[in-house]
């Protein structure tokens, strides 16, 4: 089967996951790629590593960890009101 095919089989699996769990969609659309593209495609770890956008990642991660603390210490609470 084609990479293009098993992607599709692949987000289609993921949507239907999101629908009926609270499991994480991008950790699980993530988990499906790297096979996707290390086997049915043929890449190498570092064409699939140099697509990944880690800055971006990074900054998401930090920016909902900072929110997070905020959360907690009832920053955010105490803003709405």
């Amino acid at each position: 089967m084609s990479p293009a095919a098993l992607s599709l089989l692949a987000l289609l699996l993921v949507v239907a996951v999101s629908l009926s769990s609270r499991l994480n969609v991008g950790v699980l659309a993530v988990a499906l790629a790297w096979p996707i593209a290390m086997y049915a495609a043929d890449w190498k770890v570092d064409q699939l590593m140099a697509t990944f956008p880690s800055s971006l990642f990074l900054t998401l991660l930090s920016v909902t960890l900072l929110f997070g603390i905020a959360q907690a210490h009832g920053t955010i609470s105490g803003w709405a009101s």
